[in-house]
């Protein structure tokens, strides 16, 4: 019974970081839990070592770095507690009189616990494995729970859960040959960039009464065909991102059930960059901080900024305690800025090069004005769609974005000796939340709605259309590289049976009145 008793600080120390997994399950495996757990283990017996010198007894000492260490890691959900009492924005509000509190209150206990051992008077067995088994308790309901519905998995929990398709009979679509293929001439740089959630303009126009013209028209001054009724064919990014970067749809996968862990492999181990390379291409990945665009094992090179302790896991541990403000981090706002900038600013190289950019703008959450002012210092991507704040968030991002886009293409277009190869692209619309007047077929358009605009050589251009979806973007230019004709698929869309997460159905999206 010691050992329980002795145990109690390990599990406080890992019960914050397990249970932050845990809301996070299936975009982290449990491996990315090992180093946190090591990090949070000698914490604890640090804490545990100061606890005996303090109170003279390893069980009263337990008690203590208990305390002191719920207090340090478990500040977050202290927080999310206080949040579930008031609102999530109230609770950021009052995060400093959180703050004083805690310290007040756990500084006392520390006192009390060590005065009273010192005296004889507290032993702590009890104390100490009441809080092993209340800490286990906490760890078994969070996982045999489902994840939090407000954590990222697509900027608010789209993703996650085991998914179904449709059609098992569906055999997926070969990518274009590419295996001894020829280019049929001289190799351009070729560009993708996805923002994140941008949608349609005559969604803008309607929802969110912003005339988004005089941006397509600058693409198209520039020479970009605006597929101005595109659609997506995937309501989430891991599945959109899967499905452009592999050529086809992803109903094999559906099928199967498949976990987001294997939708984010397969988008780190795609088969379009991996043709390229085939092609003699160089690939630079633009990192983002989500789990699906930090790395790949592919990327020659890795540019802009990633998460600072290695995944936004372990970021979002760190920013959850009572010291996380102190702890220098990259955040939200500075990974967008850094994906332009590093755009803006790719060094040229010999090869050509096929560079994947997937910027989190306008996609909550909201951390830059029009103007990139970083205006949180989130570190994390949790985010909503609902409310005000997220209708003005939402245009103050996406006008930013309409202008370091632009700012992007012109500096692009000017280092290339070939004229080069543009996809922009967003990977989905605007969720659901944000058309509470509409009706359900409306909010599913809006979801499915997207900026799909292209910057392609002639030959390619002749073979787009207004409703091209993403799906078909790289079976067109891989094709068109090496000289075949385009072998492009149905345009399809699909959408979640009933509620997110899955089922997938497919749908015909209409979002006309």
């Amino acid at each position: 019974m010691r050992a329980v008793a002795l145990a109690a600080p390990f599990l406080v120390a890992a019960l914050p970081i397990v249970s932050l997994w845990e809301a996070n399950r299936y975009e982290f495996p449990a491996t990315a839990l090992l180093p946190l757990l090591v990090v949070g283990s000698a914490a604890a017996a640090a804490a545990l070592s100061i606890g005996r010198l303090l109170t003279g007894r390893w069980t009263s000492g337990a008690v203590v770095a208990s305390i002191a260490l719920a207090a340090l890691g478990g500040f977050g959900l202290i927080v999310d507690l206080v949040g579930v009492v008031t609102t999530p924005e109230r609770a950021e509000e009052l995060v400093p009189v959180v703050t004083a509190l805690t310290v007040a209150v756990s500084v006392a206990l520390i006192v009390a616990a060590t005065i009273f051992a010192r005296k004889g008077r507290f032993d702590g067995s009890d104390a100490a494995r009441a809080i092993s088994v209340a800490t286990v308790g906490f760890l078994l309901v969070g996982l045999v729970g489902p994840p939090d519905p407000n954590a990222h998995a697509d900027g608010g929990g789209e993703g996650g859960h085991v998914l179904h398709g449709a059609d098992p009979a569906e055999t997926p679509a070969p990518p274009v040959a590419i295996n001894g293929a020829a280019p049929s001439g001289p190799l351009p740089d070729v560009y993708l960039i996805v923002l994140d959630g941008y949608t349609r303009a005559d969604v803008l126009d309607e929802v969110y009464d912003f005339d988004n013209q005089p941006f397509l028209a600058s693409l198209e001054d520039r020479g970009f065909y605006v597929a101005r009724e595109a659609n997506a064919n995937y309501p989430a990014t891991y599945l959109a991102l899967g499905s452009v970067l592999n050529e086809r749809y992803l109903t094999s996968e559906l099928v199967a059930g498949r976990t987001l862990n294997d939708y984010l492999e397969l988008i780190r181990r795609s088969e379009v960059p991996a043709a390229f390379k085939r092609l003699g291409y160089r690939y630079a990945l633009v990192r983002s901080i989500w789990e699906g665009t930090a790395r790949s094992p592919l990327a020659d090179e890795l540019l802009g900024q990633g998460a600072t302790f290695g995944s936004e896991l372990a970021a979002s541990v760190v920013d959850r305690t009572i010291v996380g403000p102190l702890v220098p981090q990259g955040t939200v706002a500075g990974s967008h800025l850094a994906a332009f900038n590093a755009l803006e600013d790719e060094p040229a190289d010999d090869r050509p090069t096929f560079t994947l950019a997937h910027i989190i703008v306008p996609h909550p959450p909201y951390v830059l004005d029009r103007d990139g002012n970083p205006i949180s210092d989130a570190v994390a991507l949790k985010g909503s769609w609902a409310g005000e704040a997220n209708r003005r968030g939402y245009l103050e991002q996406l006008r930013f974005a309409n202008r370091r886009v632009l700012e992007v293409i012109d500096a692009i277009v000017a280092r290339s000796d070939e004229p080069p190869i543009i996809i922009l692209m967003g990977d989905h619309g605007v969720f659901g939340a944000t058309f509470d007047k509409h009706k359900a077929r409306r909010a599913t358009a809006a979801r499915l709605a997207i900026l799909n605009a292209y910057l392609v050589p002639e030959r390619m251009r002749a073979s787009l259309y207004p409703s091209i979806s993403p799906v078909n973007s790289f079976r067109l230019v891989l094709a068109g590289l090496t000289g075949q004709q385009p072998s492009l698929l149905e345009d399809r869309s699909f959408y979640y049976e009933d509620k997110r997460p899955g089922p997938f159905v497919e749908v015909e999206p209409n979002f006309s009145p």
